[in-house]
């Protein structure tokens, strides 16, 4: 009868070989699988930074809107944070009422269009925006000031500039872009002098 001890030595060393080689190589494909979720997290910036630089961005906003308000609140668009009380119409500026929700993807747009305006046109006009979602100070301004406008506001973007008032804007409607440039440019031209706000409060 044949000794069989030594063919079975060499099975078990290879089926341990064969279990080494499948832990070594399971330990491997974690270890990649690891380094590829743990490096971007390890190279993405804070929240902090992240907070920062949309307040720097709102703040920038802020300055070329003559606001004195600061934002508290991060913004999904360029526009600033302001309130009824940072209108300044003893500047020698005309004004622009934007009224906009954060989040709301036509505002973002028109907040994009507003943004790419030349240097030179937007140094001539205060540029005042009005969150309207979350503040409801702001949005009760909204519907006053609609309201003795003859407008049942009812959504966003809500835009008053001289004597032309625009409801709503989507992104590549050049008419209204266009629009929206020619009431810009008769303000500067006239001075403000169809300012709506004023007259509104005169009222």
């Amino acid at each position: 009868m044949e000794n069989s001890t030594p063919q079975n030595t060499q099975s078990t060393n290879k089926k341990r070989a064969q279990l080494t080689s499948l832990i070594v190589l399971a330990v491997l494909v974690i270890l990649s699988t690891m380094m590829l979720i743990m490096y971007p997290l390890m190279n993405k910036p804070s929240d902090k930074n992240t907070a920062k630089t949309t307040e720097s961005t709102q703040n920038n906003s802020g300055s070329t809107s003559n606001s004195t308000s600061k934002s508290t609140t991060q913004s999904t668009t360029e526009f600033a944070f302001n309130h009824e009380s940072d209108i300044n119409l003893s500047s020698n500026k005309p004004n622009i009422y934007i009224f906009w929700g954060d989040g709301c993807p036509h505002c973002k747009a028109l907040s994009k269009f507003i943004s790419k305006l030349p240097a030179e046109t937007k140094n001539k006009v205060n540029i005042y925006s009005f969150e309207v979602w979350s503040d409801k100070d702001n949005k009760a301004f909204m519907k006053k000031f609609g309201k003795y406008l003859g407008q049942d506001v009812s959504g966003v973007p809500f835009m008053v500039i001289g004597d032309k008032i625009f409801d709503g804007y989507s992104s590549g409607d050049t008419k209204t872009d266009q629009q929206i440039l020619d009431a810009i440019n008769t303000i500067i031209k006239n001075q403000g002098s169809t300012d709506q706000y004023k007259l509104y409060k005169k009222a």
